[in-house]
């Protein structure tokens, strides 16, 4: 298996928030959830641009299906 972690973000909490095996592999706490910017900081630094603009294009378009990205971790 893949071992892969979710995520999903909460507009009106502002905050993304994580399963336990992606709080894990991303080094972060999945109770309390992080900012975008915090959740970004997570993401290796050869991805971060390419997906902040993946998360900000998905957050301009509410209705779409869906956000599948793939980065790496630093770690």
């Amino acid at each position: 298996a893949a071992q892969l972690g979710v995520w999903s973000y909460e507009p009106g909490a502002k905050r993304f928030f994580c399963s336990a095996r992606c709080a894990s592999i991303m080094g972060i706490a999945h109770e309390e959830g992080v900012t975008f910017h915090d959740f970004l900081a997570h993401i290796h630094p050869d991805d971060r641009q390419s997906a902040e603009m993946r998360f900000l294009e998905a957050f301009e378009q509410p209705a779409s299906p869906g956000l599948k990205l793939e980065c790496r971790v630093p770690r």
